[in-house]
C-alpha cells in the first residue's frame, strides 16, 4: 500500500489549486459525499470510533446513511486520488432558531494533522451559513482531551456538560458487556387502551394530617397533550433544556403520534399533573429504553409521582419489548436535582459529554471568553486524570 505523499495540499472541488504543484505534493479535494462513499464512510468511523464504549452515541451504519439520506448539503468527504481519506456528517436542530449539529468528523491516521479535519468542518460550517445558521454546536466525550482542543482552535467554546445515566433492570452475568444504542428510534404503534397497563396507586401525602391521595397512571390521550405540553412550559426552562431538544410542542404532538405506546400521564382527580415520554434507541444486537421526558407539576412534588411514572415506563418496556433490559436518560450536569432522583431509583451514570458552540459574529472578547471556558475545563480535567 502506498504511503501518503509528504506534502499535502487541500482544496474544495470546483476551486483550481495553485499550480505546479511541489515534488511529493498530493492533492486532496473535498467534496458531497456520494452514494458511492457511503459504505467507505462508514469503514473509516468504525476503524477510528470503534473504542467507544458509550451508551449515549455510537458510531454506526445509521450515522452515515441517516445523514446522507436526510441533510446530504451537510455530508462532505476528503479525497486524494481516488481514495476516500475523511468526512464530515452535519445536520440541523430545531430550537428557537435553526442551529448546526457537526455530529461526526473523521480523517485516516496516515492524514491526521494536515488540516484536512479542519477544512471538513469549515466547510460544513460554511454550507450551514449559505441557509441561514449562525451558530454550530459539537459534542465529544469529557474525557477526549485532543477533540476538544482539536474544536477550540476553531473557536468553539461556551462548554456545556451533558450526563448521560442507564439503569439495566435484569442482573447480567458477570462480564457479558452491554451493547450500544444508536439513534435511530423503532416504530411503533398505539397500544389498544383496554389492554394497556395502567396502575392505579395511593400515594400518601407529604403533610401526614392530610387524607392519602389517589393516584393514577395511564397512557396518554389526545385530550391531555395539551395540559402535558404547559406542565413541560413549567419544568423545563431555559436553563433544564437537554441541549439537543428544546421543549415546545411538536416534543408533545410527535411523542403522541410516533410513540404513543410508551407516553404516560398522572393523574389526580382526572387531572394531569405529570407525565412520562419514552421511546427506544435501536441497533443491530440490542435495542434500549429511552426515556425522553419526565416532568411533575410543581404544585404535586413530594408525592412520588415522579417514581410512579417511572415505574409505569419501565413495566410498558418489560411487557412490550422482551429484547429489552436496559434504559437510559440524559440531563444536564448541573441538573443536580434529576441526577439524583434517577440515582435513587437505580440509575448511573455512564458517560459524561461536553457540548461547545460558536456563534458567527460574536464579538471576539466573548468568542475568547467561550474558548478560553473550555481550556479551563481541559486543565481540570487533565488535573483529575
Amino acid at each position: 500500500m502506498a504511503s501518503p505523499p509528504k506534502f499535502i495540499k487541500v482544496t474544495y472541488a470546483g476551486d483550481k489549486p495553485d499550480l505546479p504543484m511541489k515534488a511529493n505534493e498530493g492533492l486532496v479535494v473535498i467534496r458531497d459525499m456520494k452514494l458511492k462513499d457511503v459504505s467507505e464512510s462508514y469503514n473509516l468511523g468504525k476503524k477510528l470510533f470503534s473504542f467507544s464504549s458509550s451508551l449515549s452515541r455510537t458510531f454506526d451504519r445509521f450515522v452515515v446513511i441517516g445523514g446522507y439520506s436526510n441533510d446530504p448539503d451537510y455530508c462532505l468527504v476528503a479525497e486524494e486520488g481516488d481514495k476516500m481519506i475523511g468526512f464530515a456528517i452535519g445536520t440541523t436542530i430545531a430550537k428557537s432558531e435553526l442551529i448546526g449539529y457537526i455530529g461526526w468528523v473523521a480523517v485516516d491516521p496516515e492524514y491526521q494533522r494536515r488540516k484536512i479535519g479542519s477544512m471538513l468542518v469549515t466547510r460544513v460550517e460554511e454550507r450551514m451559513q449559505q441557509n441561514g445558521i449562525t451558530e454550530f454546536l459539537v459534542d465529544t466525550p469529557v474525557s477526549n482531551l485532543t477533540a476538544i482542543k482539536f474544536l477550540t482552535q476553531l473557536g468553539y467554546g461556551a462548554p456545556v456538560k451533558q450526563v448521560y445515566m442507564s439503569h439495566n433492570f435484569i442482573e447480567k452475568p458477570e462480564g457479558i458487556p452491554i451493547n450500544n444504542p444508536v439513534s435511530k428510534h423503532s416504530t411503533h404503534q398505539h397500544a389498544p387502551e383496554d389492554v394497556s397497563p395502567l396502575t392505579q396507586v395511593r400515594v400518601p401525602n407529604v403533610e401526614s394530617q392530610k387524607p392519602d391521595v389517589n393516584v393514577k397512571i395511564r397512557l396518554m390521550e389526545i385530550s391531555d397533550i395539551w395540559p402535558v405540553f404547559q406542565i413541560g412550559e413549567a419544568v423545563f426552562t431555559e436553563s433544564a433544556v437537554n441541549l439537543y431538544r428544546f421543549w415546545d410542542e411538536a416534543q408533545v404532538t410527535d411523542a403522541y403520534e410516533s410513540d404513543g405506546e410508551l407516553a404516560l400521564v398522572a393523574l389526580i382527580d382526572d387531572k394531569v399533573v405529570g407525565f412520562a415520554l419514552g421511546s427506544t434507541l435501536e441497533r443491530i444486537e440490542q435495542k434500549f429504553g429511552y426515556l425522553i421526558w419526565l416532568a411533575v407539576d410543581p404544585s404535586t412534588h413530594g408525592m412520588g409521582i415522579g417514581t410512579l411514572l417511572y415505574n409505569a415506563y419501565e413495566s410498558l418496556i418489560k411487557e412490550i419489548f422482551d429484547d429489552i433490559d436496559t434504559i437510559i436518560i440524559d440531563t444536564q450536569a448541573s441538573n443536580k436535582g434529576a441526577i439524583r432522583f434517577f440515582s435513587r431509583i437505580g440509575f448511573g451514570i455512564t458517560d459524561t459529554f461536553i457540548y461547545i458552540c460558536k456563534k458567527v459574529g460574536q464579538e471576539e472578547k466573548a468568542s475568547n471568553d467561550a474558548v478560553q471556558q473550555v481550556m479551563d475545563l481541559i486543565e481540570a480535567q487533565t488535573l483529575k486524570e
